[in-house]
């Protein structure tokens, strides 16, 4: 006899429950946008401690179009222990005002740094710091990741949190590393042993800390350093979980996935997020004002996200001047947004921007540029130099999403034989020194079969020339240094002043030399576009969707201070007639722009070319290609 469905699912949630595992992300997940429920990480929630004064911050927020309220305050949660049982009260009471108005509620503190109040724990529990592993002597302020008793002592707080408060998802901060040389502890030797099979890296060993990234022994260390704050990461989902099923987990990092600088923490995202819903990034920039690095970090995430099926957020920095920009720049990099809840005067109203109904689903859309660049972790973790790979790689990605040549981050990771790179006009190796045959033998596949492969800087062991139907061709010289623009802090985060790229120049050569690589070929580009316009284009279905948003009125000088508008409005200077030129097929198009009610059909002509007129829209429009 057939079960009944109510039966059914009672029984796979029951089975859920037992095991802590879940069906992939949720849907509230995607498209969304979480607004602080009010005060920051050095506040308290005294604001809203009463079902009333949640009951009416909740139906603001949820009236404005959010999806969830991240609590904040009390941040350093060991340094309040003695208001914990208030803490948890309050949390109940936002908790059952926010599902009364369907919004989610994410919990965002840190268990692991303690300071003051937090004292007595760590004189009772001396051992849970962690230990310099270098000189197995020195001891430090953040907990040990690794030791049982602080793990459970974690979890027993994280249990009754969940029991007492219903919460939807967690961002637990700073679970990670101090630095480079720690942790030491015996817990942790003991796990590495038991994980690798490998005795414990020497210890008063100085040749093996100097060597740092040039040493294959440390860079195994390291790596499994980053899986070992996965592992207990994940054992909070899976005990949370038995808690309730859908306990959803956040994952951030403020460090590139190409920056060595977040090796020496082992806080690398890809190897401790494995188990995480989301990946995420608090940039806290600008993204007006720094819009190459922060658009060139979410493409990683990009990458990140569509690899292992999962969404991907980033907290930015707005004000009313531009909540419509950050909101766009949202949508055009597949992200969902950390931000506040911000009126918006004489531009579409923030409400309007999130219930929007022309969003694309990022549920399915998937990049669909025709250019790659390759993210070699091999050769990122081979040099500390950022000239070597960081800035080359970040440089290359800025400059050719700059001058409007979509790119897609190829993750080493996913390298795997049979890879499909077909799609792909282009593979950019930025000065990849070090590369496994298998990923050598993929690419030559590629080329052999039509494809063009560019090295920039190194081009050792490969032959440059004609390979079978394709071409690999080598540009010695290094433009990405050059051409990198580093992250443009607002000054309520940093007081900080515009660095230009060294040499600007360099973005209009790299552009220049893709587009005499790809003369004649049929793939992605725009004619007439302005610089600053950002233009990156999806799949979704039988439908290609192209974002175009309007950064091209950004006028910095070298030392002008870096804010967010408090006045006025963004520089967005009117946008010419452009051309988008598509592959294959397009049988109609339309452009959705929240400046205007209704669409605007457009002209499709010869060889698959979509016209945009001028003034169709300011800021932010999206084009839907129909096949």
């Amino acid at each position: 006899m057939t079960p009944h469905p109510s039966l059914r699912t009672f029984v796979l949630l029951a089975l859920l429950a037992s095991t802590g595992v879940r069906a992939g992300p949720a849907d509230w997940l995607y498209n969304g946008a979480f607004a602080n429920w009010m005060t920051s990480n050095a506040g308290n929630r005294y604001h809203t401690f009463t079902p009333e004064a949640a009951d009416k911050r909740a139906a603001e927020i949820a009236a404005a179009g959010f999806k969830a309220a991240i609590t904040s305050g009390y941040h350093f949660r060991l340094n309040f222990a003695s208001r914990d049982a208030d803490i948890r009260r309050i949390a109940r009471v936002i908790a059952d005002a926010c599902h009364k108005h369907g919004l989610k509620v994410i919990e965002h503190h840190d268990w692991t740094i303690h300071f003051y109040d937090a004292y007595p724990l760590v004189f009772e529990h001396p051992d849970w710091l962690q230990l310099n592993a270098e000189d197995m002597l020195t001891r430090h302020r953040i907990f040990c990741l690794n030791n049982p008793e602080f793990q459970e002592a974690y979890l027993d707080y994280l249990r009754r949190y969940q029991r007492e408060t219903n919460t939807d998802a967690y961002q637990l901060d700073e679970i990670q590393y101090l630095s480079r040389e720690y942790c030491g502890c015996r817990h942790c030797r003991a796990k590495h042993v038991r994980d690798t099979k490998r005795s414990w890296p020497p210890t008063h060993d100085p040749a093996f800390w100097a060597g740092e990234h040039t040493r294959a022994d440390y860079r195994d260390w390291m790596h499994w350093r980053a899986r070992s704050l996965g592992d207990f990461r994940a054992r909070i989902g899976r005990e949370l979980r038995k808690i309730r099923p859908d306990v959803a987990m956040f994952d951030y990092t403020t460090m590139l996935q190409s920056n060595p600088g977040g090796f020496n923490r082992g806080a690398m995202i890809e190897e401790r997020g494995f188990d995480d819903d989301t990946f995420g990034t608090e940039v806290n920039s600008a993204p007006f004002a720094s819009h190459p690095f922060v658009y060139a970090t979410l493409k990683s995430r990009q990458a990140l996200g569509e690899a292992h099926g999962k969404p991907i957020w980033a907290k930015l920095e707005y004000t009313q001047q531009t909540a419509y920009f950050t909101w766009a720049f949202g949508q055009a990099c597949r992200c969902s947004l950390w931000g506040g809840l911000a009126p918006v005067e004489d531009r579409p109203a923030q409400e309007k921007l999130l219930k929007w109904p022309h969003q694309m689903d990022q549920r399915v859309a998937r990049s669909a540029a025709d250019i790659g660049l390759f993210l070699s972790r091999s050769t990122r973790d081979s040099n500390p130099d950022p000239d070597h790979f960081y800035h080359e790689f970040e440089g290359w990605l800025q400059a050719l999403c700059l001058t409007h040549n979509d790119t897609r981050v190829l993750l080493e990771s996913r390298w795997k034989p049979g890879m499909d790179l077909s799609s792909l006009k282009l593979i950019i190796l930025p000065n990849v020194t070090v590369i496994s045959s298998e990923q050598r033998a993929l690419l030559m596949s590629y080329v052999e079969n039509g494809g063009r492969l560019l090295l920039t800087a190194c081009a050792d062991g490969w032959p440059v020339r004609r390979v079978g139907k394709g071409q690999i061709l080598h540009r010695a010289d290094k433009l990405g240094p050059l051409a990198f623009e580093n992250q443009q802090m607002p000054t309520s985060i940093y007081r900080s002043a515009f660095k230009p790229p060294k040499d600007p120049r360099a973005i209009e050569q790299i552009g220049a030399t893709v587009e005499k690589i790809l003369a004649g070929v049929p793939r992605f580009r725009i004619e007439g576009a302005p610089r600053g316009l950002l233009a990156p284009i999806y799949r979704d279905g039988t439908r290609r969707i192209v974002h175009l948003l309007n950064a091209s009125g950004r006028a910095l000088k070298p030392g002008d201070g870096i804010d967010n508008p408090k006045r006025g409005e963004l520089p967005m200077p009117a946008l010419p007639a452009m051309t988008l030129h598509l592959p294959g097929q397009v049988s109609s198009a339309v452009l959705a722009t929240p400046e205007r009610p209704d669409t605007i059909p457009l002209e499709v002509g010869a060889g698959s070319t979509i016209k945009v007129p001028a003034g169709s829209f300011r800021t932010y429009g999206v084009v839907y290609a129909y096949e």
